[in-house]
Formats: structure tokens, sequence, C-alpha cells
């Protein structure tokens, strides 16, 4: 077989040059594609990450609730909870030690002001922060969150005498929450999802706190006369 010595034809070389621009644009568009999948992928996983954030700073609230024994809602983005942490006996003179457990507490160690902390959830430009000890401390929770919302839930009749339960229906100490958080994204890829549920504050035996907010009462401090450990200052 004799090789032909004249080259290619300028139609060969038409032919050659579609075919290799043809593969070229296709490599080209499998790397885009695959830049673009990639590029949803890291966005998808940074999404599911937020929503993680929410859902632990939802489980964090609803924590806080069911240990409070005051809860003070100072608007529909903003409440403050206070917890018995003991740390302090008592200084009546009898010696009594203060444990954590309160089925086997001296009462005089819920006369102690220093036994309670008091911390605060508020949300503010999207970002719920947390604020520990009287605002001793604050850290970000969860971020792109649109409504924070807390509302006692009136199940009980009127109160009875100090202390005893509530009248007429059962413990008036269940709360509502909900977080309601944004994926920040527009037009067919956008959706919201709302985290929350019910928590009976154990410490709370009634109260008649609404939706409008305010405060549960003095709680386990109640001497009768003097508010122990009131709310504080709203966190700057």
């Amino acid at each position: 077989m004799r090789c032909n010595e004249q080259g290619l034809t300028l139609a060969e070389v038409l032919v050659a040059s579609t075919i290799a621009v043809v593969v070229i644009i296709g490599i080209g568009s499998v790397d885009a594609t695959r830049a673009r999948i990639t590029e949803d992928f890291h966005r998808r996983a940074s999404l599911g990450s937020e929503q993680v954030s929410v859902a632990l700073a939802t489980l964090q609230l609803a924590k806080s609730l069911e240990r409070a024994d005051r809860i003070n809602v100072i608007g529909p983005d903003n409440i403050q909870v206070r917890e018995f942490v003991s740390g302090t006996n008592c200084t009546d003179g009898s010696g009594n030690s203060c444990p954590v457990d309160l089925s086997a507490l001296p009462g005089c160690c819920l006369l102690e002001a220093s036994n309670y902390r008091w911390d605060q959830y508020r949300l503010s430009g999207g970002t719920l922060t947390y604020f520990r000890d009287s605002c001793t401390t604050q850290r970000d929770l969860a971020k792109e969150i649109t409504s924070l919302t807390l509302q006692f839930q009136d199940r009980g009749g009127s109160p009875g005498a100090l202390g005893s339960e509530p009248v007429g229906g059962p413990y008036n100490n269940i709360i509502s929450y909900s977080l309601v958080w944004d994926n920040g994204l527009s037009g067919p890829d956008h959706f919201n999802h709302t985290f929350g549920g019910e928590v009976a504050s154990r410490a709370i035996a009634y109260t008649d706190v609404g939706a409008g907010g305010g405060d549960s009462g003095e709680g386990l401090a109640s001497s009768g006369s003097v508010d122990i450990s009131p709310p504080p200052a709203d966190c700057p």
C-alpha cells in the first residue's frame, strides 16, 4: 500500500476542525455542568448546616423553658428565663446546704438570690442570640431566623390559693415556642421551615401570662413580700 504524500485536502481539514470544536464544546459543557452540580452541592450542604443550627437552638430554648422557674416575655422576639442553679448555701444561720436537686432542697435555699441565673434569648436582624447569666456572656445560636414566638397556653381556670394548682383545668405552665427559618433564596428554590413545639416548665405551677407577654411571677423565690430575684435589665 502506498501512502498519499499530498497531505490533507481542505475538506478534510474543515471536517477535522469541526469535529475538534464539537469535542471541545462537549468537554466544556461537561465541565460547566460538573461545576454547577458541585456549587449546588456545596450550597445545599451549607443550608443543611444552617438548619441544624436552628434545630439545636430550638432544642436549647426548649430545655431552658423546661428548667425555668420564672419567664419574662419582654417582647415577641425577646424573652428572659430564670433557672435555679444553686451554689450558695443558706445564709439564715441554719447551716443548710443547697443541692441542685429540688426534691431534697431546704426552703431557705430558694430565698438566696445568688442561687438563680437569668438567661435571655433575643432575635435581632435575623440572628438569634443567647445571653447567659444576666448578659455576662453572649453567643449567636442561629441565623436567617424570621420570627421567634413564645406563648403561654391558657388551659387552666382561675388560680386557687397561693401555691395551689389551677382550679378547673390542668396546669397552666404549658408554653408553646417556635422559630421560623428562611433559606434566603428566591424563586422556586425559596422555602422556610418552622421548628417548635410545647414544653411544661416544671418549676412554674401556675401563671396567667398571655400572648401579650409579661412576667410569670416570683416562681420558686416567692417570699410573700420581697422579690428575691427580679428580671434584670434587657441585655444591650
